[in-house]
């Protein structure tokens, strides 16, 4: 289930800008964790008690270790499931036509109807 939509920014905005100025870290709470990319560097943005869940860096010169095996996996399974509902959201076909210019004012509601229309689907998973 998508919980929150952030505005919509130009393409020229950095990821860490997007998460400094779109009002998502102060809804987080104690112990919720928060999945990035392994570029995506907002560690110092985030409270103590607030985790961070990145793919661990792997190093062509040695096997990965086991317990980052399966910390890779995890993670590996958690964000397929959040492109599946990346997809399901981009299936509008509202998303995929142009918006005229007198109407670009709608386009945040727009995205927000579409996210919260997909948490009314059935569940990703079982």
């Amino acid at each position: 289930m998508v919980t929150f939509v952030s505005r919509l920014w130009g393409g020229n905005v950095s990821d860490r800008h997007i998460s400094q100025h779109d009002g998502f870290l102060p809804k987080l709470s104690p112990g919720d964790v928060v999945m990035a990319d392994k570029g995506f560097t907002i560690a110092y943005l985030l409270p103590a008690d607030i985790g961070l869940n990145v793919p661990p860096r792997v190093s062509t010169k040695c096997q990965m270790s086991s317990k980052d095996f399966f910390k890779t996996t995890n993670i590996a399974s958690a964000r397929i499931v959040v492109e599946m509902k990346m997809e399901q959201i981009k299936n509008f076909n509202i998303l995929n036509s142009g918006i005229p210019l007198t109407e670009a004012h709608l386009s945040e509601q727009i995205v927000l109807i579409c996210t919260a229309l997909t948490n009314l689907l059935p569940p990703l998973l079982k």
